[in-house]
């Protein structure tokens, strides 16, 4: 499953009731944000999601209402006790941005990477989510973003009954885990139902 978030949208200046550009996802822990608009820390903050799970930062293209939050989303990042390297995407040019956006805030606990994209790219985030890139329509370089995540199947309450594993296995089974039982070996394969459809969503703006 992947929460999503919406932290701001339609403005080119934040307002005391409205927000720039900003789009939270939580998928097991880890959260991704698609773009970082001047004060997007504020609504991050109003989500009670936290900061530290925080491992990238996707952007769309470079204008300043879609970027110039960066060094304040860094900032409370290092503050949250963050140590694992964070990876921002983004168009040709996202480096020098990434670059001068993180001059002010020397010495953050954590690596910050910066990957430029091209439309067509596929890229996997932590999570077991994959991004795929999109060329946008926009005066200047712009990319729209979609998101896939697969599913496990189904847990089949009645194929775990039938190969005899006593309940109290069954939640090693639905996490993946296999169970040494009575001289056997059960998998979660063994308890698959049918297939089950992903899920996606798409991020597109400007």
């Amino acid at each position: 499953m992947i929460d999503v978030r919406l932290l701001g949208t339609g403005g080119m200046m934040p307002l005391v009731d409205r927000y720039l550009s900003s789009l939270l996802i939580r998928c097991e822990a880890e959260m991704t944000l698609f773009d970082c608009g001047e004060g997007t820390q504020v609504p991050m903050r109003e989500s009670g999601w936290g900061f530290k799970r925080l491992s990238s930062i996707v952007l769309s293209h470079l204008h300043a209402d879609h970027v110039m939050g960066l060094t304040g989303v860094l900032f409370s990042v290092g503050n949250a006790g963050r140590t694992e390297p964070l990876t921002i995407y983004g168009p040709p040019g996202s480096l020098a941005v990434g670059q001068a956006l993180t001059i002010v805030v020397p010495g953050l606990p954590f690596e910050v990477m910066v990957h430029e994209v091209e439309a067509g790219d596929r890229l996997h985030l932590p999570a077991e989510i994959e991004l795929t890139v999109g060329q946008a329509e926009h005066r200047d370089r712009c990319f729209f973003y979609r998101v896939d995540r697969a599913r496990e199947p189904r847990f089949d309450v009645e194929r775990a009954r039938a190969i005899g594993l006593p309940v109290r296995f069954w939640s090693f089974l639905q996490r993946g885990e296999a169970v040494a039982w009575e001289g056997r070996t059960f998998e979660a394969a063994d308890v698959h139902g049918p297939k089950r459809q992903g899920v996606s969503l798409g991020f597109v703006t400007d």
